[in-house]
């Protein structure tokens, strides 16, 4: 709306990463000074080009933002105005890859995750779900292996196509709402 400049700040040494707000209509007055929206600090590496990710959630006045602040690469959920950590979205001895799709109506964020199947090599990617209150984490792929996957245009369904390197590609029909594969296309 115009009313804030957001802005990146990467301290020399990256150990500290900020995003940091300024109000348009005080700048250079006494109310200008910068206020912190997300404050990430760590005592050996920040990977900052690789390993930070945000969606501004402008209806809710939200941020949801990937972090490794717990050890592990996760999403948070922040609030743009107070700067404070509503809550963590993900946790576990696995990490959030990618994000796929965050769907604000519905209030949940799709993505790619490793590590969340034990016994299975954790680096394969699997299709994950959970809502932005930080219920409802989903797997929604199971085959050992790597999944990629193709929504319908409603999203109700997606194709799973996955392999590992002694596995030729299986590709499976399966429904979003819950993960369940209605059938088999090829193997």
């Amino acid at each position: 709306d115009s009313r804030t400049l957001y802005f990146n700040y990467n301290q020399r040494g990256h150990q500290l990463y900020r995003i940091l707000a300024v109000d348009v209509a005080n700048a250079g007055g006494p109310l200008s000074r910068p206020r912190v929206v997300i404050d990430e600090t760590s005592s050996t590496f920040i990977d900052w080009t690789n390993k930070t990710w945000r969606q501004w959630l402008d209806a809710s006045g939200e941020v949801l933002w990937l972090s490794e602040r717990d050890g592990w690469a996760h999403l948070w959920l922040f609030d743009a105005a107070t700067g404070g950590v509503k809550r963590q979205l993900t946790h576990g001895s696995w990490v959030v890859r990618e994000v796929l799709q965050v769907d604000e109506s519905r209030r949940e964020v799709w993505f790619l995750a490793s590590g969340v199947h034990p016994g299975q090599d954790p680096y394969y990617l699997h299709l994950c779900r959970v809502g932005l209150d930080g219920t409802g984490f989903v797997v929604l792929t199971e085959g050992d292996g790597n999944h990629r996957v193709e929504f319908s245009p409603d999203r109700r369904w997606f194709l799973d196509t996955w392999s590992r390197v002694d596995l030729a590609p299986v590709t499976e029909l399966r429904r979003s709402a819950d993960g369940e594969r209605v059938c088999l296309l090829e193997q």
